[in-house]
């Protein structure tokens, strides 16, 4: 019968389905199967009864690991638990940097521990990891660096931001640009103006197509947002 459908209905019924329920989809035949990893990790829409974007990450003493979905009522009701995506050995390193649309950005951005970004879709449990940026300690010595997380509707493609300005003398202000339908960063480029974010581990605001740094200019000390478009 599936075949009597036109391929973009299949789609759009598929995309109402429960995360549970799609996956068991998957086991009908090779053609189901084949139809839903067409969607891959960052095709899957949001459902609408459940707001994604409310993925809380508890990380306690005994390094346990949580992954709570919730409706977005006023009350906050807990929706269901969920196994947190495989993750490297679990430190006080790891961090949100964003949610956009269900996915989840993490980050472990520390000199010692190397850099490792991913981007993880909890309710289907699959998880990508970031290739090593062009940017790091090996590459240009000490700096200061922050990481946005947004998604660019004009080529529906979801997109990892670093910020990167030295720590020298005569510094430079960097950014690269991961793009996760073309699976590699952009070259680094340079601002005209070397500024640093304010907090880098704080998790930067993705509003209207655009990620927001709240930074400052070294020379003055003189606050400033800035507006990086995906």
């Amino acid at each position: 019968m599936a075949h009597n459908l036109p391929e973009e209905i299949i789609h759009d019924i598929l995309s109402r389905l429960p995360p549970k329920s799609l996956i068991r989809c998957t086991m009908v035949c090779k053609a189901w199967r084949s139809t839903k990893k067409q969607s891959q990790l960052y095709s899957l829409p949001p459902q609408p009864a459940i707001l994604c974007n409310s993925v809380n990450v508890q990380l306690d003493e005994p390094r346990e690991k949580h992954c709570n979905l919730h409706y977005d009522n006023h009350a906050f009701d807990e929706y269901c638990k969920l196994e947190f995506p495989i993750v490297p050995k679990m430190n006080k390193y790891l961090r949100v940097v964003g949610v956009c649309n269900g996915l989840v950005c993490l980050a472990v951005d520390n000199d010692c521990l190397g850099y490792t970004f991913m981007l993880c879709n909890p309710s289907i449990r699959k998880t990508v990891t970031l290739p090593k940026p062009h940017l790091s300690f090996d590459t240009i010595g000490p700096y200061d660096a922050c990481i946005g997380f947004g998604f660019d509707a004009v080529t529906n493609d979801y997109k990892v931001v670093r910020l990167i300005t030295e720590q020298s003398e005569e510094p430079n202000t960097f950014y690269e640009v991961y793009s996760l339908a073309g699976g590699s960063w952009s070259d680094p480029c340079s601002f005209e103006h070397v500024c640093e974010v304010t907090d880098p581990r704080k998790p930067q605001a993705f509003v209207n197509g655009a990620i927001h740094f709240e930074a400052f200019y070294r020379s003055t000390n003189g606050g400033l947002m800035v507006h990086f478009g995906v």
